[in-house]
């Protein structure tokens, strides 16, 4: 039998996603999860080969590479509402195999967990296509570190004390960064790192801390987003 997993905060879309996988031929349900650390230490645990997650704010792209890492074999499906493309693509990119839209049919349910399930990658057509206008772009840590920090709202010297650079060096970064990413202040920038680096806050706050020595990773902005260079980094 193939084990499918679930994590969600509603009890009752739960229940229903749990139905839906018992209902496939050869598939069964291994658990519900309201908490992702206890679906990690089940997953440790039983190795499902399914993880069902729904998009909520706990799930951040740090805590996909974190259970992609601890559940290797595991495919992994994201359970979705209104979700920026941005953050979709860049979860594909980690090795996400699945976007499931939540008001798709009982069908496309079982058809994603079927082909996910098989090794396939499966992304509904109006997704996909939302994927396609998406641009990728590479940022270093370092860059991350900075935008996280503008997200939470520290100003040039007190980014420069966090990270220990001169003032001049973090301006020099930031205006990289604004003629990188295409946006025109500060505010833009923020709501980049906001809406691409995490799905929340927090998350942003957890990429700011990350290790500088780690290499580039792709950075997914929407290509609409204007590219005009900022005038002042400051």
């Amino acid at each position: 039998m193939t084990c499918v997993s679930i994590y969600s905060d509603s009890a009752i879309a739960a229940a229903g996603l749990s139905a839906i996988a018992g209902e496939i031929n050869g598939f069964r349900p291994s658990g519900i999860y309201s908490s992702l650390d206890l679906l990690e230490e089940h997953a440790l645990a039983e190795r499902p080969h399914v993880l069902l997650l729904q998009l909520t704010p706990a799930v951040t792209l740090e805590a996909v590479r974190r259970i992609l890492s601890a559940t290797p074999g595991a495919e992994i499906i994201l359970w979705v509402g209104a979700s920026p493309a941005e953050f979709l693509s860049q979860a594909i990119g980690l090795g996400i195999r699945g976007i499931l839209g939540m008001n798709f049919s009982v069908e496309s349910h079982k058809d994603c967990i079927r082909s996910v399930a098989a090794g396939k990658v499966w992304v509904d057509q109006e997704i996909g296509q939302r994927l396609l206008l998406v641009d990728k772009i590479a940022i270093t840590p370092r860059e991350r570190q900075i935008m996280g920090l503008v997200a939470r709202g520290l100003r040039n010297k007190e980014i420069a004390w966090s990270l220990g650079l001169a003032e001049g060096t973090v301006k020099i970064y930031l205006s990289r960064l604004f003629a990188k990413v295409g946006a025109s202040d500060r505010l833009e920038l923020a709501l980049l790192a906001l809406r691409n680096i995490a799905t929340s806050p927090a998350g942003v706050l957890d990429r700011a801390s990350a290790p500088v020595g780690d290499k580039a990773v792709p950075f997914s902005i929407p290509r609409l987003v204007s590219r005009e260079r900022a005038r002042t980094a400051a």
